[in-house]
This record gives C-alpha cells, sequence and structure tokens, in this order.
C-alpha cells in the first residue's frame, strides 16, 4: 500500500491525497505531534479565547490535542472532502466548538478578512511546495496572501517546515515586513533524522502591510529573522535570540542546524567500528586567546568510538558487570599524541577496559583556559546530549559518567608555550616545551604543533642541560637511545630493553640562544642532534638502508668504472621538513648523502632554523615549493635529459653507476648481521674501509645567518636530472575527515606513486610516514604501492625516470615493506624499492638487468636482510651501534626468498603478493 507519494510533485496533488486518506484509517502527524509543538504553540496562541486556523489539517489528531488543551475556537480547513467529512463525525460531540471546512488553502475567500488571532500551517506549505517550480512558488505566495488577509493585527502565522531553501526563500518573500522568530522543532517522542522548524510570524501593529513591488533579490536581501536555537540546533536560554539578516545568514543557520541534527541522529545508533571527530566551539569573546573576535580553534574535540561487536557484547570491565552505553574520558593535555588517546585501536581498548559500548574522548585544546575537571564536567555534559547513544538521550535516561585519566593528576598540566602564531599555509601553530620525565638529566621536549591537528606532533626535538658524561652516551647507544614517540600520534616515551631508564644522550656542543627560550652559559638547553624522539623516523632512517646505492660497496664500484672522475654523491629527496630531524638524521647517518628538502611553507623553514636546530649547508638545502609539483617537475627534467642528452658527464657518470651497482656483489649477508650486532665498529671498518667522521651540526637555531631561501636543487652541470637513490614522504595531511592524518591522500595515489617510481635510480627507496585511524586505510596504501613497485607495467602506469614507458607484458620486479615501530603505533613507514623496469625486459635506466643488490642479500641469505643493508651502509662508526639497536627491533622485516615482486610486513610473517 502506497502511503507516501513516489514523485514529490504528488504532494500537491488533491487525487493523491484523496486516495491516501482512504488507504489510511489512523492520524498520519507531519514532523511530531502537538505535544512536541505544545510550548511554542501556548506561546504563539496566547489567550484561550484566540480564534485558531489550522490549514491542510488532514487527519491528524493535532487540532483535537489543541482543542483538549484549552483552546477550543479551532476552526480546520482541507481540500480533501472524505477527511473533513470524518474528521467531523469524529469529533462533533466531544468537541463542539471546533468547525471543519472543505475549502482549498490558497483560496479561502469564504472566509472574512481579520477574522483569525493565529494560522497554524504543520506542514501545508511543504506538501504545497512539494517541487522548486514556479508554479509551485506562485501557489505558496497565494497561499501567505491568505494568510495576511485573514489574520488581525498582531496576529501570529505559525509555520512548522523542514525549510529546504527554496520553501524558506518563499516564506521570507511572502512574510516580509513580518516579525519573524525562528524555532528548531524536533519529533522527540518518535526521533527523526529531519529537524523540522516554527517560524512564529507576528504581523504588524496596523495589520497587513502592502506588498510593494520590489525585485526577489532585494525582498530576501532585507530578509530579517531571530533565531531562537544555536548553529547546533540547541534552544537558545529563555528571551536570548540571534538576530539574522538577510536570506542568506538565514538560510546558512537554519542548514548548520539541520546538519547537525542529522548528525545526531546518526550518532543515536551504535555502529560497531565507529570512529569519528567532533568539535565543540566556544562562543565569540569566550576563552579562547587565539583570537579577540573569535575562536580560531575548537575549544574540545571529541573522537567517538563504538566498540567492536565482540567487545561491546562483553562490556562492563570485567567481573561480570553489565556494560555501559556511553562513557566519557578526559584526555591529559599534552598527551593527545598518545596511541591509547588517538588511534582507533587504542581508543577501543580503553572502551573496552572501561566497560563501554561507546567512548568519547574529549581534548581540552589548546588557546583555551580551563580550570579543573568538575569544571570541565559542567561544561560538557549539556553539549554531549547530542553525542551520546539514544539510551542515554532525554529525561530518566542512563547516565554518562565523565571520567579522568588520573584523577590526582586532573586535566593534566598544559605544556610551556614558547611561541605561537600563526602561518600562511598552515595557520596558527604553537612551539611547546614539555619536560622529559624518563630523563636521569634535565631534559625538555621542544615541539611544533599545528592547532588545526592538535593531535599530532609535526616535529619535536630534545635539549639537556650540560653534557653527558661521554661514556654514559657510547653505552648508551647514541642516536638509537630511548626514541619517543612519532608523528605522533602514539606511542610513550621510549625505555630501553629491560625496562630501564634510558642513559641521558651525548649533547651537541652549541647552545641554544636566548631568543629561542634559554639563556647562554653552563646552564643553557642544548638540542641534542643523536636523539630519535620520532621512532618513525628511526623506520625511515633504517629503511633507507635497503638501497644499495647508499652502501660503500657500490661507491667503489662507481669509482672503479669512472677511476679519474669521482663519482657525484647519491641524492635524496625529502617532502616536508617539518623541524628537519629527518633530514638532519639522515645526512648524519649517511654522510655520503646529497639531500633535498621540498617544503610548501617557508615560515616553517625558518621555524626549523630558529627553533629546532636545522641548517642547510652544500649537501643539504631546502627548496620552497609544492611537493606533489616539485616531484612532478623533477621527473620531467629527469626524462628531457635522457630524451634529449642532456645532463653531460653527470648523467654519465649517474648511469655508469648505477650499471657498476647492479653488478656488485652482495656481502655475506649473514655474517655482515651478526658483526653489526657483536662488533659493529670492526663490521663497519671492514666493509665501508675507514670509518666516516661525523658529519658537522649545528644545532643551536641561533640567528647566524639567513632563512632558508627558495633555491634550486640543482646546478649549471645538469646534475639535477640525476635520479635519487631514495626519497622521504613524510607530510601530514590538512583534512581530517578522510582519517589518515599523514600524507594527504593524493601522495599515495597510484599516478603519484608512479611519479615517484620513476624518479628513483634501481635499487632506490621510497618511505612513506603513514599515520591512519585504521588499519584499513594502512592497507590501502600498502596495496597502492604494492600495485606500482610489484605490479605489472600496465598496472603502475606512468613511465620511468629514463621516459620510456613500462612494458605492459613485464611484471615490475620491485619489493614493498612495511615498518612499524610498535604495534601500538599509529605511524606506518611503507618501504617500496624499484627493481627493474620490467622482468623479462632490459632496463630502461641500464640496469643491465641484473636484481638489486638488496634483492640478491635476501635470496643469499634470508634471515636479517636489513641488518645486512644497514651493515653495508656508509654509516659512521660511532652511529653504528645505534643502527644495531634499531634493526634488532626490526628483525621481522624480510623480503621471500624470490627477492622480487613481494611485499613484507613489519609486524607480521605473513605476505601479501603485489597487485598483478
Amino acid at each position: 500500500m502506497e502511503l507516501l507519494p513516489g514523485k514529490q510533485k504528488d504532494f500537491s496533488s488533491k487525487e493523491y491525497w484523496k486516495t491516501f486518506f482512504e488507504q489510511r484509517s489512523e492520524a498520519f502527524e507531519w514532523y511530531g505531534n502537538y505535544r512536541d509543538l505544545q510550548a511554542l504553540v501556548r506561546r504563539a496562541l496566547g489567550s484561550s479565547n484566540a480564534q485558531v486556523l489550522v490549514v491542510g489539517c488532514g487527519n491528524s489528531s493535532f487540532s483535537a490535542d489543541l482543542y483538549d488543551d484549552g483552546f477550543p475556537h479551532v476552526t480546520n480547513v482541507d481540500f480533501e472532502e472524505r477527511v473533513i467529512a470524518d474528521m467531523s463525525r469524529q469529533h462533533i460531540r466531544r468537541r463542539p466548538l471546533m468547525r471543519w471546512r472543505v475549502m482549498d488553502m490558497t483560496d479561502m475567500r469564504a472566509l472574512p478578512d481579520a477574522s483569525f488571532d493565529a494560522i497554524i500551517d504543520k506542514g501545508a506549505i511543504d506538501a504545497l511546495m512539494s517541487e522548486d517550480t514556479p508554479a509551485a512558488a506562485a501557489a505558496a505566495a497565494r497561499m501567505l496572501a491568505e494568510a495576511r488577509r485573514l489574520l488581525r493585527p498582531r496576529g501570529r502565522h505559525v509555520v512548522v517546515t523542514l525549510a529546504q531553501p527554496f520553501i524558506a526563500r518563499a516564506l521570507l518573500r511572502g512574510l516580509r515586513g513580518w516579525a519573524l522568530d525562528l524555532h528548531a522543532a524536533p519529533a522527540l517522542l518518535r526521533p527523526s533524522p529531519y529537524l523540522p522548524f516554527c517560524v512564529i510570524a507576528q504581523q504588524p501593529e496596523g495589520g497587513a502591510l502592502p506588498q510593494a513591488e520590489v525585485s526577489e533579490a532585494a525582498a530576501l536581501a532585507a530578509a530579517v529573522a531571530t533565531a531562537r536555537f544555536d548553529e547546533a540546533g540547541a534552544a537558545a536560554e529563555e528571551g536570548e535570540g540571534q538576530l539574522l539578516v538577510g536570506a542568506d545568514e538565514v538560510l546558512a543557520h537554519m542548514e548548520s542546524a539541520q546538519a547537525a541534527h542529522r548528525r545526531g541522529y546518526d550518532l543515536s545508533a551504535l555502529k560497531p567500528g565507529r570512529f569519528e571527530e567532533e568539535h565543540l566551539w566556544s562562543r565569540p569573546g569566550g576563552s579562547s586567546s587565539a583570537a579577540a573576535a573569535a575562536p580560531v580553534t575548537p575549544r574540545y574535540t571529541l573522537l567517538i568510538v563504538d566498540a567492536a561487536a565482540a567487545a561491546a557484547a562483553r562490556g562492563g570491565g570485567g567481573g561480570g558487570a553489565p556494560p555501559l552505553p556511553c562513557a566519557v574520558v578526559l584526555v591529559p593535555r599534552g598527551r593527545e599524541h598518545e596511541f591509547a588517546f588517538s588511534a582507533l585501536e587504542g581508543l577501543q581498548a580503553l572502551a573496552e577496559q572501561a566497560g563501554a559500548r561507546r567512548l568519547i574522548a574529549v581534548r581540552c585544546n589548546r588557546g583555551h583556559a580551563f580550570t579543573d575537571v568538575d569544571a570541565v564536567r559542567a561544561e560538557l555534559t549539556p553539549a554531549l546530549a547530542a553525542f551520546v547513544t539514544a539510551d542515554c538521550r532525554g529525561p530518566g535516561a542512563a547516565a554518562v559518567p565523565i571520567m579522568a585519566v588520573d584523577p590526582n593528576a586532573g586535566l593534566g598540566r598544559p605544556p610551556r608555550v614558547a611561541e605561537e602564531g600563526t602561518l600562511a599555509c598552515s595557520g596558527a601553530y604553537a612551539v611547546e616545551e614539555v619536560e622529559d620525565e624518563d630523563s636521569d638529566v634535565p631534559a625538555v621536549f621542544r615541539r611544533l604543533i599545528f592547532m588545526a591537528s592538535q593531535g599530532v606532533i609535526q616535529t619535536e626535538i630534545r635539549l639537556t642541560r650540560g653534557a653527558a658524561p661521554a661514556a654514559a652516551a657510547a653505552a648508551d647507544g647514541g642516536a638509537g637511545s630511548g626514541a619517543k614517540g612519532k608523528k605522533r600520534k602514539g606511542g610513550k616515551k621510549g625505555r630501553r630493553k629491560g625496562g630501564g631508564k634510558a642513559p641521558p644522550p651525548q649533547a651537541s656542543e652549541v647552545e641554544v640562544g636566548e631568543e629561542n627560550g634559554a639563556s647562554g652559559g653552563d646552564d643553557a638547553l642544548r638540542i641534542d642532534p643523536t636523539y630519535f624522539c620520532f621512532d618513525y623516523h628511526r623506520c625511515m632512517v633504517a629503511g633507507a638502508a635497503l638501497s644499495p646505492l647508499l652502501g660503500a660497496a657500490a661507491a667503489a664500484a662507481a669509482a672503479a668504472v669512472a677511476p679519474t672522475a669521482p663519482p657525484p654523491p647519491p641524492r635524496a629527496l625529502v617532502i616536508g621538513l617539518g623541524g628537519g630531524a629527518l633530514p638532519l638524521a639522515l645526512r648524519r647517518f649517511y654522510p655520503q648523502l646529497d639531500v633535498t628538502v621540498c617544503e610548501l611553507d617557508p615560515e616553517v623553514a625558518d621555524l626549523a632554523r630558529r627553533w629546532f636546530g636545522f641548517e642547510a649547508g652544500p649537501q643539504l638545502r631546502v627548496v620552497i615549493a609544492d611537493g606533489l609539483d616539485y616531484a612532478r617537475t623533477c621527473l620531467a627534467r629527469m626524462q628531457s635529459a635522457a630524451t634529449s642528452g642532456a645532463g653531460g658527464d653527470a648523467a654519465a657518470g649517474a648511469t655508469a653507476a648505477t650499471n657498476g651497482q647492479a653488478h656488485i656483489s652482495a656481502p655475506p649477508a649473514e655474517a655482515a648481521a651478526v658483526a653489526a650486532v657483536t662488533d659493529p665498529g670492526a663490521a663497519v671498518t671492514a666493509l665501508n674501509g675507514t670509518a666516516a667522521a661525523d658529519a658537522p651540526l649545528n644545532g643551536h637555531g641561533e640567528h647566524t645567518g639567513a632563512a632558508p631561501q627558495p633555491q634550486s636543487d640543482g646546478g649549471s652541470d645538469g646534475s639535477d636530472a640525476r635520479p635519487f637513490a631514495a626519497i622521504f614522504i613524510d607530510v601530514d595531511s590538512k583534512d581530517p575527515s578522510v582519517g589518515m592524518s599523514c600524507p594527504p591522500a593524493a601522495f599515495v595515489d597510484p599516478a603519484f606513486l608512479a611519479v615517484l617510481r620513476g624518479l628513483l635510480a634501481e635499487g632506490g627507496v621510497l618511505a612513506i610516514n603513514v599515520a591512519a585511524r585504521s588499519a584499513t586505510l594502512r592497507t590501502a596504501v600498502l596495496d597502492a604501492a604494492a600495485a606500482v613497485f610489484c605490479g605489472s607495467g600496465a598496472d603502475a602506469g606512468g613511465s620511468d625516470g629514463a621516459g620510456s614507458s613500462n612494458s605492459a607484458a613485464g611484471v615490475l620486479d620491485g619489493e614493498v615493506h612495511q615498518l612499524r615501530p610498535s604495534e601500538e603505533d599509529v605511524n606506518t613507514i611503507v618501504l617500496a624499492v624499484r627493481g627493474r623496469s620490467a622482468r623479462g625486459s632490459s632496463s630502461s635506466s641500464g640496469g643491465g638487468g641484473a636484481r638489486v643488490a638488496a634483492a640478491a642479500a635476501a635470496a643469499a641469505a634470508p634471515p636479517p636482510m636489513l641488518k645486512a643493508a644497514l651493515a653495508a651502509s656508509s654509516v659512521s662508526a660511532s652511529e653504528v651501534a645505534a643502527m644495531a639497536e634499531m634493526v634488532v627491533a626490526m628483525e621481522r622485516v624480510r623480503v621471500s626468498g624470490a627477492g622480487a615482486g613481494t611485499v613484507s610486513d613489519g609486524q607480521s610473517k605473513g605476505r601479501r603478493r603485489g597487485k598483478r
């Protein structure tokens, strides 16, 4: 049986409604019943003697309920004869003063002028304007003209409507010059995803004003209304309201409330696995210190997690207690980035621990003042009503506990703000400092935070006072010691295996200047350049060793090919500067590497220099450009050089070096790995000849020179056309809605991955930092990399760095791995190694068809391939112990015995083949 029309235009059809009422005997309520609207209707009608006209009454019980509530003088009109006859018979005895008339609400000439104190329209104009057509607009204009005629001076027209934009405009035109009050009127007894509005329009004192001929644009621009609800649809305090001027402002306010209502309706139901982010904003002029007129960041951020089905069924937090429908936990300030408070898996574990089917983790955001837990509870309680489950809403609903993680610590200690401001590209930012609670010596962590993504630490360095004893630093393994979280949504400060505190690392000999928040002298804070604050940076630096192009043996082979001309250093591209920790670490571990950093925001480069110890040099430069555009430009240069013969001796040398590397015999992998762990200094000396000196680092951050300026990474000799030995993607996303905070989706699009593959030399490594909310998103990135590096030539798309298209018939001879510092880490490093262009065809970059050295090492000795690669790389002797520690933690990282076209998982023994 059809109860609602299949086509919207049928709503205005008399024939449709005749059939509708014949098929339906019970009352049909549009947009809720009388109880939902009772308070508003009583206020609008005022006196019980009010003469009330209900238009388009249908068979609703609204008029009868109005009568029984003390307003007996009700006249009902509808154009359907049968429904009027039925309703009249039904109510004549019990409600004798109520009248029923068959009448078209666009032509009620049988009713005298100024005969009613109020007109009530509950859904009638929506039915009349079922479509946005000129005919519907004309019908609505006639209906509103009749309302103006029938109402007495100061009479009220009450319209309950969903207020679609074209209907709202019709109301604003037809009620021009009236006092308009707008109310949100949700259906409470039968919740709906749609939010009705109640428009109460009061006729001017002198009665209906002549509707002068004005343009539609002028009429809409002159519209004025008072909203008695906020942008979220919540009712304003008694007597309060927001004045809205112009139709655009009125519509925007109503549409915002509609969207919030739909959101709340969706959130009323549990959806196992749900993970969503919402924000609560302060009113302008509130507690935000970021701006005087209005806050630029939300006061609270809510992370809403519904437990997985099995966990929700268990509930109760153990002990057989029934599960809580919903619980709220306050995230301690300064710990927003930790895995337990930011990642889906961490929050689900927290929900299970609390025994809650839904957990709402609340961040108290920077830029706002908070007093204590009790004050936050009092402020949050009414606002959370739209985010809890249905059984926690309304009178008599279950109470929702709002818990602090550590009652003794309260909201947590806020970080010290060293500098705050606004960047043109990244918006508001803060440089913060927090104490290193795990350190045996006074130490702090300095962080860069973007207010748009406060759960992510953009960059972080460690500063200490004075210098630690050299013996302690050496025993601790230098750069590998005590690594701390990530970019960083997860993990706590790192500890050595065995649970003891890590000895303090060796500090650099340079001081942080006074401009950067510290004074000089013996007690000055000094940047520790050997300390990895981000575990995922350790993974990226270690993963680079998978490229045979960074090994000392490769350099020796290249020198043998061209003994009279030293080969140019291998090149690396880093997209995303942050504070400069990653490029500085690359230069320290691979001193021969020539590093180009591409950064979108020149102000970020200045922050890196002033606060985080970054300094450019001959083999470390910064290019200010969009990373996507810059990569494509580099590929175009390479293709042009290969096609036209440009590039001269440098390009020829690069090809010769690549050819030489392709034929290098892999060192004994197992022996090298054991040597790297047991006697790392001897192992590196044996492989590299002599230990490289530590790369000099100036990490003090003082004003010793100009900020990095936009520049090209190449010279006139054409060296910028050489392929890269390694590419690192470490970029944050400005769009939190996708669920992946690093990188933006465009950087892992298969088409762009093909560009990056084209930029790599054979054996070159691509390392991508992926910070995703769920394993599904991480898997999607891994699959995309596998398709481009391990799939068929057709799957990969694009062309290689030399300009020739990949063979659609061949299979790309590449490898893809993923490394995670720990299972409680939201960051995953996707490593992709470029092999030959296509299996069974000659390489376009001159590789001669030989398997890359990393794959050969894997085939020769399947166990710790990455250990061997690290041992074969030109890591300096003073750092190799740290690298050995790093690989011990990653010993599950393998390539299969086949060595090519494979994907390995740093957290799992299972393997997946690349897409074919």
